[in-house]
């Protein structure tokens, strides 16, 4: 249903002594809201005209109903064209989703895979599982539930207890990929679960490569941050590198004038950056203000993230690099997940989600994948790592 309204602007008369104050000749607005509470019936044929017309959106349906926390529920997700080949079969997709523990995630992993099945145009059948906890319990009771109703295939953002749940049951069906995680060379899973994490120790060592020879680091003091540190450390004295100091950012600060006021130490050498984008930001406009004149800022995909360049000035970040795995991207799918108010172009999560569904798909139907260059062998994606560099208002390939 459409409800149109016409909203007229007000004006009010100010009459000035020589009366040149005159209203605007231009017409006024309209503005169109669309309800999408109400649903219009669309028969086969119509639904196949939609189609034509690729207004594939008129096919979402998502019911939003507030639970605990205010996590939004995702009913089923469904979307067929009967008026396809009848031989040609429906590929049927499930979504375990540990939504209080993901977060936003839950939402946006979501609407990647429902962005790539739209996008493919073919048969399917999306259905989300939520869960509270990733007790082994739990999972094994959801992964009953979706045998039962013969799902073909699980996309799992699961945490790293989720992922010990699931290698103590060691499903056998169906297949799994889980987007968050990454295994060690040394752990075992089952052949059918794939994981799409990205190797932070790859980007750290890459980085360290990178650096100067005497380092300096910051990180966040939380479990990411202090994780990548102990990486950072090992890779740095890997190389036969010195570190001038290791600093842990607390949670509110908002100064670094004690650490970098006066430190000669850091000039002309390399920064090395484990905190999120805010926290970076701040240490970058900070080494400017204390003018350390550090060689480099460093960072790993934590900070591939275009808020960098409304945080801080061009010479806060004219000499920052960092890694990144995203570098395949198909424009329709990007301006699909841009309407959905997604993000996959500087997301890992959201991209490393759209690998595992096209990986799934392509062997399903038997197709091509979208994604060449990032391959999954050995049950883990094998990301391409790329330097990238910060411009005026872009990020660049970084030429050495």
């Amino acid at each position: 249903m459409k409800i149109i309204l016409s909203i007229l602007l007000l004006y009010a008369f100010v009459f000035s002594k020589d009366k040149k104050h005159i209203l605007s000749s231009i017409s006024y607005p309209e503005v169109i809201l669309i309800d999408n509470t109400a649903i219009e019936n669309c028969d086969i044929n119509c639904q196949q005209n939609l189609l034509n017309k690729k207004k594939i959106l008129s096919f979402l349906q998502i019911n939003q109903n507030i639970e605990n926390n205010n996590s939004f529920y995702f009913e089923s997700l469904y979307y067929q064209n009967e008026l396809r080949l009848k031989s040609l079969q429906e590929i049927k997709v499930a979504m375990i989703l540990p939504y209080k523990l993901i977060g936003r995630y839950a939402l946006s992993t979501t609407k990647s895979t429902l962005s790539y099945l739209l996008f493919q145009n073919e048969n399917f059948h999306l259905k989300t599982f939520l869960i509270d906890n990733e007790e082994k319990k739990t999972l094994q009771d959801i992964l009953i539930k979706i045998r039962n109703e013969e799902f073909l295939f699980i996309i799992a953002p699961l945490t790293q207890t989720g992922v010990e749940s699931i290698k103590s049951i060691n499903p056998q069906y169906p297949s799994i990929y889980i987007p968050t995680y990454r295994p060690d060379n040394n752990e075992i899973f089952s052949d059918n679960i794939k994981f799409g994490g990205i190797d932070y120790k790859e980007q750290i060592n890459i980085l360290s490569r990178l650096s100067s020879q005497k380092v300096a680091l910051f990180h966040d003091d939380g479990a990411l941050g202090n994780a990548l540190n102990k990486t950072t450390i090992d890779s740095v004295h890997a190389q036969n590198k010195d570190i001038i100091f290791d600093y842990p950012i607390k949670k509110r600060s908002s100064s670094l004038k004690h650490k970098l006021k006066n430190n000669i130490t850091l000039a002309d050498n390399s920064v090395i950056l484990n905190t999120p984008i805010i926290k970076s930001a701040m240490v970058m406009s900070q080494l400017t203000l204390y003018e350390n004149n550090v060689s480099s800022i460093l960072s790993t995909q934590i900070n591939y993230d275009p808020l960098i360049f409304s945080l801080t000035q061009y010479n806060d970040r004219k000499n920052f690099i960092l890694t990144n795995v995203i570098n395949e991207k198909n424009s329709f799918l990007n301006d699909l997940n841009t309407i959905l108010n997604n993000d996959t172009n500087y997301d890992w999560i959201n991209y490393s989600t759209l690998l595992g569904v096209d990986n799934f798909y392509s062997y399903f139907y038997n197709k091509p994948s979208l994604y060449t260059k990032n391959l999954i062998k050995d049950n883990k994606v094998f990301y391409i790592n790329q330097l990238i560099q910060t411009g005026y208002g872009n990020f660049k390939y970084y030429k050495h």
